[in-house]
């Protein structure tokens, strides 16, 4: 597990608060869930080469962001099933601004449709 400085302030706390009362009254238990994609794909670059190649194709700009999240992706990727997450058209995300992009969307149809035909015809 990553011992970040978030998770070390949350166990000073609780050693903090444990010491002002004088008994356990908090214990701290950190269990990492979601893991940052880039350790995991890192072995398996040509995937995210084929995305990338496939967005500019498709006349977007393409990038590459490293998340640490509970996408289907990130799961499937620590799996073994490298997964890089290549958009949906939706943006604002989980905010009341949330909204999806029916042009992006369709995009999104052209950029899968480009890597299925490059990956078959290899």
């Amino acid at each position: 597990m990553q011992d970040n400085k978030q998770c070390q302030d949350f166990k000073d706390i609780a050693e903090f608060l444990n010491k002002k009362y004088g008994y356990q009254i908090i214990e701290v238990t950190i269990t990492e869930s979601y893991l940052n994609m880039k350790e995991a794909l890192k072995d398996h670059m040509f995937i995210v080469e084929q995305a990338l190649a496939a967005i500019k194709e498709n006349g977007l700009d393409a990038y590459c962001s490293p998340i640490r999240g509970g996408t289907d992706g990130a799961r499937l990727t620590f799996k073994g099933l490298p997964c890089p997450n290549l958009g949906t058209g939706g943006f604002n995300y989980h905010g009341p601004y949330e909204y999806c992009s029916l042009t992006m969307m369709e995009k999104q149809v052209q950029i899968l449709l480009y890597i299925l035909k490059s990956t078959a015809s290899k």
